[in-house]
């Protein structure tokens, strides 16, 4: 499972660089820091940079260098995502407001463009990974079809980092789940979590609360490695392609959000 990192020479994009070591570290997988250029003198600084990066953060042996010429970040990203058969792991902007003025226009436009999982590292999440000796993955479903999408993907990224996983719904104070329907408190998550067939025993937490972007984050503040959410196919603005739920999620978490795009 290789990790394509999207470095732009010109801003900071540490928190993703870290998180993609630790990853590649406990996968033992290779680690690509990627870059675009369209002229043979920013081509050269960028494998420079990337070069001293590597050296400085991972070690030349675990790091393949590449360098674009397609002056489009986002879908160079992707190609290469798809040629190397790699997830995508990219930080994303801390800036407030709605659509790419949060995430950021290249992770926008990458979910956008891309069919693959991406792992987006936000603004308040480090990188380093808890602290807690047994962290654990994340998956948060709703009832939904669309939901579900993310239980094969948290249960291989499970598997691989040898982690148990807690699948969460989140209830309103009513008791109805976000789309409104009335549902049994425990019954779905608890039969969800059971077929899912993760590393560890089946786990699963029924949270409370107006706002499940707030509980979500809340809840994955400690012991947590990874939340990992399905999100709306749609084009368009971040917000429609991530849904706001996610998209929040992304933007507030501690740690990196490995977002699952649904076919359209």
């Amino acid at each position: 499972m290789t990790l394509l990192v999207p470095i732009d020479i010109y801003d900071e994009h540490s928190r993703a660089v870290t998180a993609s070591r630790r990853l590649a570290r406990q996968l033992d997988e290779p680690v690509v820091l990627f870059n675009w250029a369209d002229q043979e003198a920013e081509s050269m600084a960028a494998k420079a940079h990337l070069a001293n990066l590597a050296n400085d953060l991972y070690g030349m042996a675990e790091v393949e260098l590449a360098v674009t010429e397609d002056r489009s970040a986002a879908p160079a990203i992707v190609a290469a995502a798809e040629r190397l058969d790699a997830t995508i792991c990219m930080a994303t902007h801390g800036r407030s407001g709605i659509g790419h003025a949060l995430l950021g226009s290249v992770a926008e436009e990458t979910l956008r463009l891309g069919r693959r999982p991406v792992i987006l590292v936000g603004p308040h999440a480090s990188g380093e990974g808890p602290e807690t000796a047994e962290p654990k993955i994340v998956v948060t479903v709703d009832g939904s079809d669309l939901s579900e999408t993310a239980l094969p993907v948290a249960k291989e990224w499970a598997t691989r980092l040898d982690r148990p996983v807690e699948v969460v719904q989140v209830l309103d104070p009513n008791g109805l789940a976000v789309d409104g329907s009335d549902v049994s408190e425990t019954s779905y998550v608890a039969r969800t979590a059971r077929d899912l067939h993760a590393p560890g025993p089946p786990d699963f937490e029924v949270l409370h609360g107006g706002d499940p972007a707030d509980a979500i984050v809340d809840h994955a503040r400690s012991g947590v490695e990874m939340i990992v959410m399905a999100t709306h196919g749609r084009g368009g603005l971040a917000r429609a392609v991530l849904g706001s739920v996610a998209m929040r999620v992304v933007h507030h978490a501690t740690c990196p959000v490995l977002v699952v795009p649904a076919a359209d």
